[in-house]
């Protein structure tokens, strides 16, 4: 409430013509403007949990990096990108929360420029005052294990069939390998080429259950990655339903019976640790 009296005094008083002030009488009657403070309340759908003002939640299923980003729209989203030390961590508790041995795609990719990385909405760049900080991320794989990306790739020392091989890299602390792209395909290669260069290794995909429907663990949902050799996969003596790699296929993928002893692609995550570098102008 506001009090006046029949003396005059001077206040300031905004004038339409230009944005300015002016000297005004007090008993004059004029319109006010009145500021206080807002308050905002934010929630967030079932299933999704609230951080700052933003919702998030993790898909309810394993997708392919590009099957990821379709997923999130389609439960009106978009994937997310951390840009904080502080937004990662609360999204590293939140899947923790899902799976504490969790794997999970966020919206970053190089896949325009090699070694460039973009983020969806963000830059690659932290800003803060008159200084800039860089995410960096530093992975480590433990011995005979070997590092692309933020995974680490080894080979089963010994020879076992499909099933065995499975068993094998789980004993080993991973799981069966299975490439989804051609990059990832070219490093295990080359893994495989070190370890011998006349090489047959099972990878994680197979047809087991219908003839002809390649499924490959980690890429369940999507179009499974695979790069078949000329005739293949031929189902020979109808009873190929494992996925192989070999010297003699170079960058290519062949069937073969699944109760043959060949080496096996295991793959495991790798223990990263995350770090803000602060670089000034």
């Amino acid at each position: 409430m506001a009090f006046w009296s029949e003396f005059t005094f001077i206040v300031a008083v905004i004038l339409p013509i230009k944005a300015a002030f002016n000297s005004g009488f007090c008993p004059s009657k004029l319109f006010v403007q009145c500021h206080s403070r807002l308050i905002v309340q934010c929630s967030c759908p079932p299933e999704w949990q609230l951080w700052e003002n933003k919702c998030y939640r993790l898909s309810s299923s394993t997708h392919t990096w590009d099957g990821a980003k379709t997923a999130c729209q389609d439960m009106g989203g978009r994937m997310a990108a951390p840009r904080s030390l502080e937004e990662m961590n609360f999204m590293s508790t939140l899947a923790r929360q899902v799976d504490s041995d969790y794997s999970v795609y966020i919206a970053c990719n190089d896949k325009e420029v090699e070694g460039t990385w973009e983020c969806d909405a963000i830059t690659a760049q932290l800003r803060s005052g008159s200084c800039h900080s860089r995410l960096t991320v530093q992975c480590s794989c433990p011995p005979e294990w070997s590092l692309w990306g933020n995974e680490c790739y080894r080979l089963t020392p010994s020879l076992h069939n499909w099933d065995d091989a499975k068993t094998a890299c789980q004993d080993m602390g991973g799981k069966m390998a299975a490439p989804c792209s051609l990059e990832e395909m070219n490093f295990m290669v080359e893994l495989a080429r070190n370890v011998d260069s006349d090489y047959y290794a099972w990878i994680a995909c197979n047809d087991k259950e219908e003839e002809g429907i390649w499924e490959c663990d980690g890429q369940e949902g999507s179009e499974p990655f695979l790069v078949w050799d000329d005739g293949e996969p031929n189902n020979n003596k109808g009873n190929q339903d494992c996925v192989r790699m070999a010297s003699y296929l170079q960058e290519r993928m062949d069937d073969g019976f699944c109760y043959a002893s060949y080496l096996a692609f295991c793959v495991r995550r790798a223990a990263c640790t995350h770090s803000l570098i602060q670089l000034r102008h």
